[in-house]
């Protein structure tokens, strides 16, 4: 069955796709921390699929590709095509249909789920975590989404590849925040995380939004890093057409059409006041 699963998924243009089992990521405790913008607070439920599916035995981790080249713009690569979220869930629950027809349950999440992601896909052979913090793949670099499906399906567990990061460290000195350090990520410090934060920015804050240059999200830390050198090219349709470049200030007349016009992008959600305050920030107001 999974063999049916991979073929249909390289059919579905997904990049990687490989296999976990379920189980308490208990590893993973003392690495995770409360308060991180945008996910649980509470660890267990990072680390425990069974809170999501009791009877969980594998899940099957899949890399969507998006980078279809650097074209200079204010708008991070993952947003520029259709919202990840809505294109990888298509794509994963075709694949999830295949384990319905032979009598399994199958759960789909694509950045949408409490699990940590990244390490899913680490321990399923997709790749190794840098000091970016990104997931990196050997065909594609950092420049992947990660989706998972949980199933009570017991399949064969790929293995990690166990390969570290270069120590060029080009990442940290180059990150606008000053969000990373061979210790640790501070994603408080993130200019992907701070563009997509409501209200006013502290100094610190606005500071880093101008280094970066970015109205929205940021790519400094996997512009610089070596493993996307040579990389493939996305294959899926939807981050190859009709892209977005960049944002201006009088796209639209109100957050309600902004909102509209945008409906099917990933930068829409947080709506148009923020994306205006961060053009005045970079100066493109």
């Amino acid at each position: 069955m999974i063999e049916r699963i991979k073929k249909t998924a390289a059919a579905l243009s997904i990049g990687a796709v490989g296999v976990c089992g379920a189980r308490i990521y208990s590893e993973l405790e003392g690495k995770l921390t409360a308060n991180t913008p945008m996910v649980p607070d509470n660890v267990e439920e990072r680390i425990n699929p069974f809170l999501i599916m009791p009877t969980a035995k594998s899940i099957i981790v899949c890399l969507f590709s998006y980078y279809n080249g650097n074209k200079k713009g204010n708008l991070s690569l993952y947003a520029r095509g259709e919202d990840y979220h809505l294109v990888a869930e298509r794509k994963l629950n075709a694949l999830a249909e295949i384990l319905a027809e032979n009598g399994f349950s199958a759960k789909v999440f694509c950045d949408n789920g409490a699990l940590c992601d990244r390490h899913l896909a680490y321990l399923a052979g997709l790749g190794f975590v840098g000091k970016n913090r990104f997931l990196i793949n050997a065909e594609y670099g950092t420049y992947t989404f990660i989706g998972y499906i949980i199933t009570d399906a017991e399949l064969k567990p790929d293995k990690p590849i166990l390969v570290d990061c270069s120590n060029c460290g080009r990442c940290i000195k180059a990150c606008p925040g000053g969000a990373l350090s061979e210790t640790g990520f501070d994603a408080q410090k993130c200019v992907s995380y701070i563009t997509q934060k409501k209200g006013e920015l502290t100094n610190d804050e606005i500071e880093a939004v101008k280094r970066s240059g970015s109205a929205w999200g940021c790519d400094i830390c996997q512009i610089v890093c070596p493993h996307n050198e040579g990389i493939r090219l996305t294959e899926i349709a939807q981050f190859r057409e009709n892209l977005i470049d960049s944002l201006s200030s009088d796209m639209a007349e109100s957050n309600r059409e902004f909102k509209k016009m945008f409906a099917n992008r990933a930068f829409s959600w947080r709506g148009y006041e923020v994306i205006k305050r961060n053009l005045k920030i970079t100066g493109e107001e």
